[in-house]
């Protein structure tokens, strides 16, 4: 019988008594409420003692009853996570950033401090939130992974999607994935897959960032095929494109990509006239200059 319900949440088995394992706290599916009122409660006053997740669980869900604000440097680089339950996005400016680092050294002693809500809310009165933040679907997204550091990780990904932040966010999740065993005999990668499916739908200024010709397009709408826009830019940007081996005046661009955890070889047919890809596939098997992956 599958435990993991509509949300993700394990149903304990134990006496029968139907209670869903959120993590922080145990709800009664029964009686429609939690076992104890939130502690972040009092400083929510527009949300019920009872509350989950802003209440709207059915798209959001939250580990431990706290979410992180994370500060990024000008090229959206993650420089600090703290555990003030916000999970804002706040950008520090390039003129304030020896000021910032300098007391984020002298600070490191006391955790307590940084993830208290009074010295985040300083930060966010002096810089302001981002001009980016997180969406519903990706705090959907982000809250499916299954470690505070590998949701961590994904959170980074997603605010700059390189290809090393992706081998960090694959690693920390299957390394996550590792420490529960039912999740290992189930190969549960719920975090990633719906993190992929995020950003293969990722757009730059409101504006697609590429077309997709016939049978490209069809891979990007087939999870079992789709590679998240920002890698397939990512190559294209950072390596040299090769003529196209069929003749046709696209380049083809080579790389090594990480999905679900494992390392795979990418190809991309890319014709800059048009903007388009033409093609791509990945696997482990040798794929143009690249070797195979063992």
């Amino acid at each position: 019988t599958n435990r993991w319900k509509y949300n993700g949440k394990e149903l304990q088995t134990t006496g029968e008594l139907g209670y869903l394992d959120y993590g922080a706290r145990m709800y009664d599916a029964g009686l429609g409420r939690w076992f104890c009122a939130d502690p972040e409660a009092e400083s929510r006053f527009v949300l019920t003692p009872y509350h989950y997740c802003s209440n709207n669980p059915l798209l959001l869900v939250d580990k431990d009853g706290k979410w992180d604000t994370h500060y990024i440097d000008q090229y959206n680089n993650v420089i600090l996570q703290t555990d003030d339950g916000s999970d804002d996005v706040v950008r520090v400016p390039a003129e304030r950033m020896s000021e910032f680092l300098s007391v984020l050294k002298a600070s490191r002693w006391d955790p307590a401090r940084l993830n208290s809500r009074g010295w985040n809310d300083y930060w966010k009165g002096e810089f302001g939130l981002a001009d980016i933040q997180f969406s519903a679907e990706e705090l959907f997204a982000l809250d499916m992974f299954n470690s505070k550091w590998s949701r961590n990780a994904a959170a980074a990904y997603l605010l700059k999607p390189t290809l090393e932040n992706a081998f960090k966010m694959g690693f920390s999740e299957g390394l996550s994935q590792w420490t529960n065993p039912e999740l290992v005999v189930t190969g549960l990668n719920a975090g990633i897959v719906g993190l992929q499916s995020v950003a293969g739908r990722m757009v730059k200024g409101g504006t697609e960032v590429f077309k997709f010709e016939s049978e490209a397009s069809k891979h990007m709408s087939t999870s079992a095929r789709r590679v998240p826009v920002q890698i397939l830019n990512e190559v294209i940007k950072n390596t040299k494109g090769i003529p196209d081996p069929r003749g046709s005046k696209a380049l083809m661009y080579y790389s090594t990509m990480i999905k679900n955890g494992k390392t795979y070889n990418l190809e991309i047919l890319y014709d800059k006239a048009s903007n388009s890809i033409w093609h791509f596939k990945y696997t482990r098997k040798a794929l143009g200059p690249l070797p195979i992956i063992q």
